[in-house]
């Protein structure tokens, strides 16, 4: 089950006293389009008071997660933590994960277990006061898609297990990206570079068997950087020299999209 929280960092109120720490002060006038909350708001200004938490404040996402916590624990507690208690009347055995706005559960027991487990979830939100985005949620025992990855089940030795797997879109969209800075020479610029390493990373939170090769991209980076500020630039401004990633790019790509296991292998 998906569901995520609807507009979750804006759902936290402000006390009025703690108005003024969220006050935003812009270069521009600012015209208000809708009817005031207050006798004498201002229909123009160059101040913005948030009453709740908005978004782009530092501390924000620090705080929504007590929130968050306190939904995801307290929900995970209404779940069965094992299959110990046999019976259509009582609920599935599920297990709860929030990232950071975004809830997932996972149920093992008969359709209508699992739609009990699903209900108590739902109705223990709503008794709280968290806006749900139904438009988002879904319940289904096929494969779906949550946070940029694809989930499923399958039976590992008779035993029920998860399996996280990246989508086909985005591993051949970062073999392309990869396929620049996987030559020996030339140079890239900052904008591929970039968009080749936010995707990278991406990668790395799903398959942590990655990471090593992820982690060298961005040294290579670092490296590119600390070169180009010294005496021995090696690439024009805002570019990097693309022998600095080739090896760790080389490998990447190779995990992403393995050459035919049936093909001969040749010398290097």
């Amino acid at each position: 089950m998906i569901l995520d929280l609807k507009d979750a960092i804006m759902g936290i109120p402000l006390a009025k006293p703690e108005w003024g720490y969220n006050c935003c002060a812009l270069d521009l006038d600012v015209k208000r389009n809708r009817d005031e909350l207050y006798p004498g708001e201002p229909r123009r200004g160059r101040y913005i008071i948030w009453v709740v938490l908005g978004f782009g404040g530092r501390s924000n996402p620090l705080v929504f997660s007590r929130a968050a916590a306190f939904a995801a624990r307290t929900a995970q507690a209404l779940l069965r933590p094992t299959p110990d208690s046999p019976g259509e009347q009582s609920a599935a055995v599920g297990r709860l994960q929030m990232y950071v706005d975004d809830p997932i559960a996972t149920y093992i027991g008969t359709p209508e277990q699992r739609e009990r487990a699903a209900d108590l979830l739902i109705g223990w939100w709503l008794s709280l006061g968290l806006p749900l985005s139904w438009a988002k949620g879904s319940l289904s025992s096929e494969l779906h898609r949550w946070i940029g990855a694809d989930f499923s089940t399958r039976l590992v030795r008779s035993v029920p297990a998860g399996i996280i797997t990246v989508p086909p879109e985005f591993a051949s969209e970062l073999h392309d990206l990869l396929e620049p800075f996987s030559k020996k020479t030339g140079v890239v610029d900052e904008a591929a570079t970039d968009r080749m390493l936010g995707k990278a990373g991406r990668l790395m939170y799903l398959i942590p068997s990655a990471r090593p090769w992820v982690s060298s991209l961005w040294g290579a980076l670092a490296g590119s950087k600390a070169s180009n500020q010294g005496q021995h630039r090696e690439a024009p401004p805002n570019h990097h020299a693309v022998r600095l990633f080739s090896s760790s790019a080389r490998w990447l790509r190779t995990l992403l999209k393995p050459p035919d296991p049936t093909a001969a292998l040749l010398p290097l």
